[in-house]
């Protein structure tokens, strides 16, 4: 398969963090259109990335093409994402259980990179739910997939532009 090639990820973002964290996951492609799941050691990002950075399992991609549905599983959510929320949704399924009336507008920014298989980013009212306020901030998601290009990860990462919680 002939990738692109544009670099995979933000590598012009302002965010430094982000440019690290696509840069690295860009490395990671070997010739494909993203990067395989196999290949991704936490343990191998730079530790200042950790605790904005949080890992969805998806299921039920069948590959290019698909429209869903999809299943997502909170895996991993860095230490600064829980601080800043108030909140540990890490093994928590995300859909309207989890998130109420706010499902609607995370399921867009969630399916989006499932469906143009690419690494997107959203503009994201970060909420402390222990504080009762809302942040500024980017979020972005880059697919990771299996050997028969069927994505089965989303590396996600928060910038938090204001506030106390400000944040990559």
């Amino acid at each position: 398969m002939a990738v692109d090639a544009k670099a995979y990820g933000f590598q012009e973002d302002a965010s430094e963090a982000v440019r690290h964290l696509s840069a690295h996951l860009d490395s990671l492609r070997d010739g494909r259109t993203m990067p395989p799941k196999s290949k991704l050691f936490p343990e191998e990002l730079p530790p200042s990335l950790l605790p904005g950075l949080f890992v969805v399992q998806v299921l039920g991609d069948e590959g290019p093409g698909s429209t869903g549905p999809w299943q997502l599983r909170y895996r991993l959510v860095g230490t600064h994402i829980v601080d800043a929320s108030g909140i540990d949704w890490t093994g928590q399924e995300l859909g309207p259980a989890l998130l109420e009336n706010r499902w609607q507008s995370y399921r867009e920014a969630y399916e989006a990179p499932l469906r143009t298989r690419q690494p997107t980013c959203h503009r994201h009212d970060f909420r402390n739910f222990s504080e009762g306020r809302s942040y500024s901030s980017r979020r972005y998601l880059f697919p990771l997939c299996d050997s028969q290009e069927r994505i089965t990860l989303l590396v996600g990462f928060f910038v938090i532009e204001s506030g106390a919680w400000r944040f990559g």
